[in-house]
Order: structure tokens, then sequence, then C-alpha cells
């Protein structure tokens, strides 16, 4: 104990300071033995000799919580896993070993006054600034139990930025490096508060708003979005990875990926000289695409050119916007 408090404050062993007895197995400090308050008449109230005194120890009023066998066994083990007091008067307690608990499961529920998330926004962005903020402390917990070094974190509602918060908590104190995006709808949350909260607990980021929205609620694309905009949807899509910010979109393919060129027909590409402003694929349209000496994905309206002909060629035809998927 002396150890214990010779430690500097905030040190994080100190948060195992109750383990303060030991024994040949190492540390340990000794739990609860009493069996749970539930009401249950045939708890068991077995006798249990104190190993000095010889007799009987005091027992629980919920009598014990490990059956007699399974004590018995504990008692037999050398050094014992049952940690006694001076005397018999004394409730004896089973032995819990540091090294034993290392690492325990998460809890499924647990109390944790929110009264302290909200006191750590109203220091970054002032009294009232957001109602019943999520713990920074809590969603790190959650965030280490499931990512690893180099992930990447979305939080959909991003509200006042406690996920990056988080974030940036596990690279400070735990040397857990996590990207993470977050989305805020409300331009004025986003901008005011949201920002403003990832700016002050430190982290680069980049701020940006969303576009117009590429399909309707029927799920068709809205007649204001411009080839552009679509191509770079539809080449992530497909390929997983962005169109690179250098890539020409004047023209209808894309680029390409893993050895496949992607292709987009929309919008007029063609200049308009062709079936429906050159969206539809046809023959000729097909014989004047930019060559790619390999496979092939074309996006398009719809095709007109017979599956024999398409295969012959390695093209996988695919109709907008009904073939466009969302990774």
């Amino acid at each position: 104990m002396a150890w214990y408090r010779s430690l500097p404050a905030g040190d994080a062993t100190k948060a195992h300071k109750h383990y303060n007895w030991s024994d040949e197995r190492g540390l340990y400090f000794p739990d609860n033995f009493h069996g749970p308050d539930d009401g249950r008449e045939t708890r068991p109230r077995y006798d249990i000799p104190h190993p000095v005194t010889g007799k009987q120890v005091a027992k629980p009023s919920t009598g014990w919580r490990w059956e007699e066998s399974r004590t018995q066994a504990a008692l037999a083990e050398t050094p014992p896993r049952i940690h006694f007091g001076p005397d018999e008067t004394t409730i004896p307690c089973r032995k819990s070993y540091l090294f034993e608990v290392d690492e325990e499961p998460f809890p499924s529920v647990f109390y944790k006054d929110g009264r302290a998330a909200t006191l750590e926004v109203e220091g970054l962005l002032g009294k009232g600034a957001f109602e019943f903020p999520k713990d920074s402390g809590t969603i790190a917990d959650i965030l280490s139990l499931v990512c690893k070094d180099g992930d990447l974190v979305l939080d959909s509602f991003a509200g006042s930025g406690t996920t990056a918060h988080a974030c940036e908590i596990l690279r400070k104190e735990r040397n857990v490096n996590l990207r993470c995006i977050l989305v805020e709808l409300d331009k004025e949350v986003a901008s005011k508060k949201t920002r403003v909260r990832v700016m002050a607990v430190g982290g680069t980021f980049r701020y940006v708003q969303l576009g117009e929205p590429l399909f309707d609620a029927a799920g068709k694309i809205r007649n204001t979005v411009r080839f552009r905009a679509l191509a770079r949807h539809v080449f992530f899509t497909e390929t997983g990875t962005p169109l690179p910010h250098d890539a020409p979109c004047d023209k209808p393919l894309l680029g390409v990926a893993h050895g496949t060129g992607v292709y987009l027909l929309y919008n007029g590409i063609l200049k308009d000289k062709s079936v429906d402003g050159g969206n539809v694929l046809t023959q000729p349209i097909l014989d004047s695409l930019p060559e790619h000496d390999g496979p092939k994905v074309i996006y398009a309206a719809s095709n007109r050119v017979s599956p024999s002909r398409l295969k012959a060629r390695g093209i996988i035809f695919k109709q907008t916007p009904y073939a466009i998927k969302v990774r």
C-alpha cells in the first residue's frame, strides 16, 4: 500500500490498489463470497471451519456464492483460494487474483453520471451548448473493444462530436490511432458545435459539406446531377476506390481499376450525337468508345447490343441507376 501511495496522481496502476494481499499464487483482493440476494431459500448454507480456531465461521445472511463441492475444491488447493479473517467471527472471502482478471468482459449494464459529460462539453462549447451529450470516456472504452490501430470509425449522428473526442482520447492515452468520419445534417450543429469541439480536442481533420443527393426518393437519378458527380459515384461503387482527382471527367472511360475499364454513358457525354443523347449503348456507340485492352464495365440507361457481342468483347453492361449499388 505504501508503494501504491508513492505513485503520482493519475497513474493507471492506482486503479488496482485493492489488490493488496498476496500469496504464493500472486496478488489478490478478498472478494465478496456472499450469495446474491435473490430470495432463493435453497442458497448454500453449509459449515466452513476456520483454519486456525477450527470453529465454524460466520455465514452471510444470503448464504454462500458457491456450492459446497466447489468451496471444498478451493480449500484443497495450494494455496487455498479462500481468504479467512483472524478468527471465525469474520465471514471469509474468495480470492480474486489480479493475473486472472487482467482482461474482463465489458459489463452490459453500468452506471456513469451524465453530468460529467455535460460539463465536459460546456467547458469546450459554452453553457447549455448541447443537451445530453455522450460521455467521451465511455465511447472510448466501447471503441477500444472493437477497434484496432488504424481502423476507421463512422458516426452518422455526430452531434457534439463525442466520437472524435473519444478517438483522440485513445490516441493520446492508449496509443491507438483511429481515423473517424462524422456526419451531422444540422448545419448549425455541424459548423458551430461539432467542428468547434473537434478543433478544441486536437487532431487534424477536414470539414466538408454534402452536395446535392444523386438520387431521388424513387431511386432515380436527379435531373440536375452532372456527369462528373455521377462518374465519381459509379467508379467508387464499382471499384471500391475513389476516382482520382486529376481524372478527366469529359470522356465515357472513367478509369481503369484492377485491370477493368469502367465506362459511363450519361448526360450528353457523347455530345448528344446519338440515341437519347448517347445514354443508350448501341453498336455505333460501342465502336466509338475509347479503347481499353481488357475487361470492361459499361453503365448506361439501356442496352441495344446483343449479349453475345458484349461477351465476345469482354463487356459487362449495367443499367443506371438500378445497377449502381451503395457500398
